[in-house]
C-alpha cells in the first residue's frame, strides 16, 4: 500500500511536527520504524530528517519526493484576522494538497479539529472546515481531533492548566462542554487510520463519544491538594473585551477566537463508528467521566 524507500521503510511526511500534536504523531511513526520526514519552518529537537516548508509561502519543487503518506498537522496560530488566517492557512493548505497530488503522494491526512463544523462562528473552525474541503477534494482524509488531554501537556490543555492556578477560576458559560481525546491515543489512532486499506469516510472525528463539561475538565487539571474556586462568567463580555484588546495591538495569552471554540463545541462526534471498524477503542482519561452536561 506504499512505496518504500531504498531501505524498505515507509516514508511519512509530517507538517507541524515541531508542534504538540504533530510531535505526538511523529513520535508514533518513528517508533513504528517508518522514515519520518519533518516539513516545517524549523525541525523539532527529535528530527532525523527535515525539509523546510512554510504555510502560505512558495513550495520547493520536489518537496514531497519519496513521500508516500503526508500528514498535514501545521497551522499558524500567530495570525488572527480572518483575511490573514485564510491567506496563510487555507491557501497554504490548498497549495500543499495540490502539490502533494502532483508529486505522487498517495495518501494525505489533514489534522483538523472538532471546532470545524457547519455553522461555526469561530474563524479557526471556519478555516479548518475550508481546509477539510480542500483535502477531501483530492481524495484525502480529514481527522477532527477533540481537545487533546494530557495533564502537563501542551496546546489548549496547557493554557487551561494555567487558568486553574488563579485564585478564582472563571467558567465561561455554565453549559459549555468539550469532546476530549487522550494524548497517548492520538498517535496510535492516526497510525490505525492510515494503515487501513480503505479509510471509512472522508471526515472522521478522533474524540470520545460523550461530552465532558468545561468545569469538569478544569477541575481535573488542578494541582494535587488544590480545590479550585469556580465562578461562572458571561462569555460575551469577555469575548468582546478580548476582541477590542486585539484590535489595539494587545497580545493576550489566549486568542479571543479561542473563546468561541470553548463555549460553542460541535454537537456530536462525526463518524465515531469508524474506530469500531478499525478495532480502536477511544476511551476518556481516568480523571474524567462523561458528565452529560450539554
Amino acid at each position: 500500500m506504499h512505496k518504500p524507500d531504498r531501505t524498505g521503510a515507509r516514508v511519512v511526511g509530517i507538517t507541524g511536527a515541531s508542534g504538540y500534536v504533530g510531535g505526538l504523531i511523529a513520535a508514533e511513526f518513528t517508533r513504528g520504524g517508518d522514515r519520518v520526514v519533518e516539513l516545517g519552518r524549523k525541525p523539532s529537537a527529535k528530527a532525523t530528517e527535515y525539509r523546510p516548508l512554510a504555510l502560505g509561502e512558495p513550495l520547493e519543487v520536489g518537496i514531497f519526493d519519496e513521500i508516500d503518506l503526508l500528514i498535514h498537522a501545521a497551522y499558524d496560530l500567530t495570525v488572527r484576522q480572518r483575511a490573514a488566517v485564510w491567506a496563510r492557512n487555507v491557501v497554504g493548505t490548498r497549495e500543499i494538497a495540490e502539490r502533494a497530488r502532483l508529486e505522487g503522494v498517495r495518501k494525505v491526512v489533514l489534522i483538523s479539529s472538532m471546532s470545524a463544523y457547519e455553522g461555526t462562528e469561530q474563524i479557526y473552525g471556519q478555516a479548518k472546515l475550508a481546509c477539510e474541503n480542500l483535502v477531501c477534494r483530492i481524495g484525502g482524509t480529514a481527522l477532527r481531533l477533540g481537545l487533546v488531554y494530557e495533564v502537563g501537556g501542551g496546546g489548549m490543555i496547557g493554557a487551561l492548566a494555567k487558568l486553574v492556578k488563579l485564585p478564582l477560576v472563571p467558567v465561561l458559560g455554565p453549559g459549555a462542554h468539550q469532546y476530549v481525546v487522550r494524548a497517548n491515543q492520538v498517535g496510535p489512532a492516526v497510525r490505525s487510520l492510515v494503515d487501513a486499506w480503505q479509510v471509512p469516510g472522508e471526515v472522521v472525528s478522533l474524540a470520545c463519544r460523550d461530552a465532558i463539561s468545561f468545569r469538569q475538565i478544569l477541575a481535573s487539571l488542578a494541582p494535587p491538594g488544590r480545590n479550585p474556586r469556580f465562578v461562572d462568567v458571561p462569555w460575551k463580555p469577555v469575548f468582546g473585551g478580548m476582541r477590542l484588546a486585539e484590535k489595539v495591538g494587545i497580545c493576550l495569552p489566549l486568542r479571543a477566537d479561542s473563546v468561541l471554540g470553548l463555549v460553542h463545541s460541535a454537537s456530536s462526534v462525526t463518524n465515531f463508528e469508524a474506530w469500531d471498524e478499525l478495532g480502536v477503542s477511544i476511551v476518556p482519561p481516568p480523571s474524567l467521566s462523561p458528565s452529560g452536561n450539554r
